[in-house]
């Protein structure tokens, strides 16, 4: 499904437009639509097409964070994820931070440390060292001890990046 949103945007918007009018509350339609949009927006050239794709591939990711199941965190993880990058490709970091986080927010907060290194490395993929590192050093803080030193090598390879 994933290459054929990539391959052939058009025929995927139908195929997903579709399968929305048979479930309207599939998660999956939803995070593929966001996929879809967010390709768009990377191959948009025009600055207007680019902000109207990713707007509208967070629209969809929101949607399919929503729609997810408390039981799902693996889903809702990735899907946040996709919504923080969507923030993130509109010059939104404080807005991408804070979808990540409300998204991962009805969870238990004993793996918070990782949701923290998740933050890390989506600023890391941004090429924001400061942000990434801020992150880690609190994933630092928070995670189980033999967590740590693989955070701290984590975090000395980010900032080693040119």
């Amino acid at each position: 499904v994933e290459l054929l949103v990539s391959n052939s945007p058009q025929e995927s918007f139908a195929w997903l437009s579709r399968s929305l009018e048979l479930c309207r509350n599939s998660h999956r339609t939803y995070a593929l639509l966001g996929d879809l949009f967010f390709h768009k927006g990377l191959a948009a050239q025009e600055s207007g097409d680019r902000v109207a794709s990713f707007g509208s591939a967070g629209i969809n990711y929101q949607r399919a964070v929503d729609m997810v199941g408390r039981d799902d965190l693996a889903a809702t993880s990735r899907y946040a994820a996709a919504l923080w990058k969507s923030h993130a490709k509109l010059g939104q970091p404080a807005e991408a931070v804070a979808a990540y986080e409300k998204a991962l927010d009805p969870y238990p907060r004993t793996n918070r440390w990782k949701n923290l290194e998740t933050l890390a490395r989506l600023f890391s993929e941004m090429n924001d060292k400061t942000n990434a590192a801020a992150h880690l050093q609190r994933a630092i803080a928070l995670a189980p001890a033999d967590k740590r030193a693989g955070l701290v090598k984590l975090k000395s390879e980010i900032l080693a990046r040119p």
